[in-house]
């Protein structure tokens, strides 16, 4: 995510970063070792479905 007050002329734009999904991924860990997974696959930013198992079926 782009920082505050970071200007493309100035050259500090860092661009877009990558969650990763919890709830999705490093399903073989407990959830609460999900966090610290990602956090050493190099991810600074994790979402989660949670309280939710996973999604939910479309309504018909």
């Amino acid at each position: 995510m782009a920082r505050a007050g970071a200007s493309l002329f100035a050259g500090d734009f860092r661009g877009f970063e990558v969650s990763a999904n919890v709830s999705m991924l490093f399903t073989e860990l407990p959830y609460l070792d999900r966090y610290a997974a990602a956090s050493r696959r190099g991810f600074h930013l994790v979402e989660s479905w949670w309280p939710f198992p996973g999604p939910t079926a479309s309504p018909a």
